[in-house]
């Protein structure tokens, strides 16, 4: 892992997850229908996967000439999500 290599943490937003068949949202679709989250995940400087938080609220527009709909591909979160840093406490959203 880089974050080893280089004894970082690393905030990586914008990992496609799969949503988890036991999941309400994805048990009642089917499955040609079921959608991913947007998965914000903080990985400590041994490599260790400290908190995810799934993107609560999904950015969908509709104005003249363009319509762009995030949730049409996307389960929205549930929950906010906050973890212990060398830095502090960080909110992920």
């Amino acid at each position: 892992f880089i974050a080893c290599e280089a004894k970082l943490w690393i905030s990586g937003g914008g990992v496609h997850t799969a949503v988890p068949q036991s999941d309400l949202v994805a048990s009642t679709m089917p499955p040609n229908e079921r959608k991913i989250y947007n998965t914000h995940v903080i990985i400590d400087s041994d490599g260790q996967i400290k908190a995810y938080y799934h993107k609560t609220h999904l950015f969908d527009v509709s104005v003249p000439g363009v319509n762009l709909r995030e949730s049409k591909t996307t389960a929205p979160g549930t929950k906010l999500v906050v973890c212990d840093s060398p830095v502090g406490k960080l909110a992920l959203t």
